[in-house]
């Protein structure tokens, strides 16, 4: 018999500010976590495992997600930060699978599709493919656009849509960040 199972209402008894999402977060500036995660995206333990859940079919706005869930999980940032967070991290993401010449899809284009037994397939491809591309210097070259794109879009953030003119902030920001818009607006520009 197990004896180290938790009490029946030991939650309610146990001290929740010890949680890191009840703490002060570790980032409250766009710069420091952009920096920080940019190189912990691309390091040699980390980037192979994004890459090959990219390689999988997983969009890339999914992926993001997670990141942004997991540092807020781990008292890295606030929902805010994390929501401004989005598109330099989807961005960080493209540009490492065009070094990694990996076909991915942004995910705002499409249905949904649900990643299939790939990815232990594309986790050992990667993990071959890992060795140093200069991932990190692409990606660092590419941080002053992306930090300016990020402030500009911080700065908009605070207007309201119907001050904009804009339905969905969220499908502008992440279409200004990525460089492409969503097909119900590439279709009305053409």
């Amino acid at each position: 018999m197990m004896t180290d199972q938790p009490i029946p209402g030991e939650n309610f008894t146990s001290d929740t500010k010890s949680y890191p999402w009840h703490q002060p977060p570790e980032f409250t500036t766009l710069g420091p976590a952009l920096d920080k995660m940019s190189q912990k995206m691309t390091d040699r333990k980390t980037a192979p495992l994004l890459m090959s859940m990219v390689e999988t079919g997983l969009p890339l706005y999914k992926l993001s997600q997670v990141i942004i869930m997991e540092g807020m999980a781990n008292g890295k940032w606030t929902l805010d930060l994390g929501l401004l967070l989005a598109g330099p991290i989807c961005k960080i993401l493209e540009i490492m699978c065009n070094v990694y010449d990996i076909e991915y899809t942004l995910g705002i284009e499409d249905e949904d599709d649900e990643p299939t037994g790939l990815f232990a397939i594309g986790l050992e491809k990667m993990k071959k493919q890992s060795t140093d591309k200069g991932v990190l210097k692409l990606v660092q070259d590419q941080m002053p656009t992306i930090k300016a794109e990020a402030e500009e879009q911080e700065g908009g953030a605070t207007a309201s849509p119907e001050a904009q003119g804009e339905e969905d902030l969220g499908d502008q920001g992440f279409a200004t960040m990525t460089g492409s818009a969503p097909e119900e607006e590439k279709e009305t520009e053409e």
